[in-house]
C-alpha cells in the first residue's frame, strides 16, 4: 500500500474509519494537558493528501513494505512460494500532529450529518479522546499495524507468504513481549514498554514511561535520534519485519519542545 492507494480506499469507502477505530478511549481515563505545537495550517483545514502524508510519511510516521525473495525457490513448482512479504506502519501516536490527522481523516471520510444520535455521541467522544489523549503526558505512545488479517497467510499458486508482525506479537505472553520492545535514546538509555494493547484493527499499541524517577524525559530536544527497538528475538521471529526503527529528533522539535 502507498499514500495514493490509501487515499483511494478512503474515497471509495467513506465509512472505512469506524466510530470505534481508536483504541485508548476505552482504556485510559486520566486527564492530560495537550501538547503545545505550532503548525503551518490548522488541522481542520488540512486536505486528505496532507492527512495521508502525516500519517504515512512524516517525522511522526514510518511505512515499510518489504519483499524477501526465497533463494531456495523451485521454478518448476508452480505453488512454491517465491518469498515473504511484509509491511509495518508505525506512528508516534502520542504526538499531537498524528492525532489531529486522525481526527481530520474522520472529518473528511465519515458523513457526520448522516449518523444516528448514538453514533454522533460515539464520534464526538472519540474525537475528544483523540485530541485530549489521556496518558499522553505520562507516556510515549506508539502504534504499529502490519498485515490486515490476524494470521500468517500462505496463498497457493506461487503467491508470497505474508508475515503478520502484529499476529506474531499477539501470541506472546504480555510480560514476555514487553521485555522485547524498548525505546532507546542516542545516549544509550533504554526504556522498555510498560503496557501493550491490541485493537480490533490488527494494531498493537505500546506505552513507554516518559520520565525517570528524577522526572527527566527519555527524549530531549538536544538529542539527535531515538529508536524504537524490537530486539533480536522479535526480529528473527518476524523475519526482520520488526527491527530497530530510527526517528530524527530535530524534525520532531517545535517551539523548543519534542512533539511526541
Amino acid at each position: 500500500m502507498n499514500w495514493k492507494a490509501e487515499k483511494e480506499q478512503l474515497k471509495c469507502s467513506p465509512m472505512r474509519t469506524s466510530i470505534t477505530t481508536f483504541l485508548l478511549v476505552f482504556a485510559l481515563t486520566a486527564t492530560a494537558a495537550p501538547q503545545n505545537t505550532s503548525t503551518q495550517k490548522p488541522y481542520d483545514q488540512m486536505t486528505l493528501d496532507e492527512v495521508i502524508r502525516i500519517l504515512f510519511n512524516s517525522p511522526w510516521a514510518q511505512y515499510h513494505d518489504k519483499f524477501t525473495p526465497n533463494t531456495q525457490s523451485r521454478p518448476e513448482t508452480r505453488n512454491y512460494p517465491p518469498g515473504t512479504n511484509s509491511f509495518v506502519h508505525m506512528r508516534l501516536y502520542s504526538a499531537l500532529p498524528i492525532r489531529q490527522a486522525i481526527v481530520r481523516r474522520m472529518q473528511l471520510t465519515i458523513p457526520y450529518a448522516q449518523l444516528a444520535p448514538a453514533q454522533r455521541a460515539s464520534y464526538d467522544e472519540e474525537v475528544d479522546g483523540l485530541l485530549k489523549c489521556p496518558y499522553c503526558a505520562e507516556y510515549y505512545i506508539i502504534s504499529l499495524t502490519s498485515a490486515r488479517e490476524d494470521n500468517l497467510t500462505m496463498a497457493t499458486r506461487g503467491d508470497a507468504v505474508t508475515i503478520d508482525a502484529v499476529a506474531i506479537m499477539k501470541r506472546l505472553p504480555e510480560a514476555e513481549l514487553l521485555q522485547h520492545v524498548s525505546l532507546l535514546n542516542d545516549k544509550g538509555v533504554r526504556r522498555n514498554a510498560e503496557r501493550v494493547l491490541f485493537t480490533k484493527k490488527n494494531e498493537v499499541v505500546f506505552l513507554f514511561r516518559r520520565f525517570d524517577d528524577q522526572g527527566k524525559p527519555l527524549i530531549n530536544a538536544g538529542d539527535k535520534k531515538f529508536y524504537v527497538d524490537f530486539d533480536e528475538f522479535l526480529t528473527k521471529k518476524s523475519e526482520e519485519a520488526l527491527k530497530k526503527f530510527t526517528f530524527d529528533v530535530k524534525k520532531l522539535v517545535q517551539g523548543g519542545a519534542v512533539i511526541f
